[in-house]
């Protein structure tokens, strides 16, 4: 659930996560923050279900599916600069995302720059 609106892109369809196995710098909390690398792992081939219900497919062709129990929305998504983009028609900015696993590695918190963020976890890491 995301603490903050995203102007012109549902904050539903924002929210995103994800994890990696590797071991950059801790953060506050007990929060690991990814790399580029890192996220492009974490993600590709992989399912997050989120606290609203909502789950997010992720392709390794870039592509991503994000249901809310309404319908899925296709978009886009990308790691780069150690964050994660996506992009959700019929917007044409991307929007990008710190990405932290938690110290069990289960969950994953997107972090918006406005400092708004999205908690998931993965589907098949139960």
């Amino acid at each position: 659930m995301w603490t903050e609106a995203r102007p012109g892109l549902p904050a539903a369809l924002a929210a995103l996560a994800l994890l990696a196995a590797a071991a950059p710098a801790a953060t506050e909390g007990g929060w690991t923050r990814l790399t580029t690398p890192e996220i492009a792992d974490a993600l590709v081939a992989r399912t997050i279900a989120f606290d609203n219900g909502a789950t997010q497919e992720f392709r390794a062709d870039g592509t991503t599916t994000y249901d809310s129990g309404s319908g899925p929305s296709a978009g886009k998504w990308r790691a780069s600069d150690d964050e994660y983009c996506s992009i959700w028609p019929p917007s044409e900015d991307w929007v990008c995302f710190d990405v932290e696993r938690s110290a069990d590695g289960l969950d994953l918190r997107f972090t918006s720059t406005g400092g708004g963020f999205s908690v998931g976890r993965y589907i098949d890491l139960r």
